[in-house]
């Protein structure tokens, strides 16, 4: 099996080497993370998207996969969201990842599980509030750092960057309802949009 790339660019294939160097030398998530981080962001200020994946239809979120690894166990996502949008609060289903803003702004809350009213995890309470701008970066770590909403507020739709880790043993993706406190199964999926 070999991997997938939807976008052929100098920029693109650095961070990929760089990547691939990084996966290999470490297993750990946290260092994963700690070693992608400043490539990543790099890639965040390079001119490497060509424009189809920079729009979106209104109130409309639109997905693209532009990278998946021979093994599938790292894929690299553009979701672009339409101005004024907000997503629901959700989760990324991956073992580890990164997102972020290539171009437009936004506020993102982010949320973690509160142990002490469930123990399934649908019970969530917020924890930070942050505004986004090209180039910020949100490290995904399930399950404290995982769960978050984002509201698009610039006039131009969001684009955001999504290195994802997943594999065998990753969690289902969810979407969680702050006053049921509930958690359901998503309905969208990354791959739906290869």
């Amino acid at each position: 099996m070999t991997s997938d790339l939807r976008v052929d660019h100098p920029a693109l294939g650095t961070f990929l080497g760089q990547l691939g160097g990084v996966a290999v030398s470490e297993a750990d998530p946290v260092g994963l993370i700690r070693r992608t981080l400043d490539p990543f962001r790099h890639l965040l200020m390079e001119n490497f998207l060509p424009d189809e994946y920079r729009d979106t239809p209104p109130n409309e979120v639109s997905r693209w996969i532009i990278f998946r690894s021979a093994d599938r166990s790292l894929s690299l996502l553009v979701s672009v969201i339409p101005p004024k949008h907000k997503t629901p609060i959700h989760d990324h289903g991956a073992r580890w990842g990164l997102a972020g803003i290539y171009q437009g702004a936004g506020r993102e809350v982010s949320y973690a599980p509160d142990p002490e009213k469930s123990d399934d995890g649908s019970v969530i309470k917020r924890t930070t509030r942050r505004r986004l701008k090209p180039g910020d970066v949100t490290a995904i770590l399930p399950p404290e750092m995982d769960i978050h909403s984002t509201e698009v507020t610039s006039s131009m739709p969001a684009v955001v960057l999504m290195l994802l880790a997943s594999g065998p043993d990753a969690p289902q993706r969810y979407v969680y309802d702050t006053r049921r406190h509930t958690r359901s199964l998503a309905n969208d999926h990354y791959e739906d949009h290869y």
